[in-house]
């Protein structure tokens, strides 16, 4: 073999052995997503880019106040969800008229979102995660 075919060869090995890589990193561990609507403001703005991070909820659970990013149920449009999570499995949250999300078994006041947009955004962008 010629050295120039050889490094034909080794060119395109290369290339696809990173759009493999590629790939499975967008199928597996993150992808891009934009926001479409207000729904989450003021943490996320409408058009923001988000990379969504695929796996750490594969080690451990969501917790309160992240971020998640989920399909609908028989999602065949490919269009996915964006909420934050106020109330975790086995609690039972009540928002009353004044807007205030409280858990109902403990009496606990989590935040009031319209006094002051939602909790500290901090808490918010910690994990941003597909379920």
């Amino acid at each position: 073999m010629s050295e120039k075919l050889k490094e034909a060869i080794g060119t395109i090995l290369y290339f696809g052995l990173v759009i493999c890589v590629t790939l499975l990193f967008i199928k597996y561990v993150a992808q891009r997503t934009v926001v479409d609507g207000q729904s989450m403001e003021p943490t996320l703005q409408n058009a923001d880019n988000l990379i969504v991070d695929k796996i750490s909820y594969r080690f451990s659970d969501p917790e309160r106040f992240d971020v998640v990013v989920f399909p609908p149920y028989e999602n065949a449009d490919k269009t996915y969800y964006i909420k934050r999570i106020i109330g975790l499995p086995g609690e039972t949250v009540h928002i009353d008229t004044e807007g205030n999300c409280c858990q109902r078994d403990m009496g606990r006041k989590l935040f009031n979102p319209l006094l002051w947009g939602g909790p500290p955004a901090k808490w918010c962008l910690e994990r941003t995660s597909i379920l």
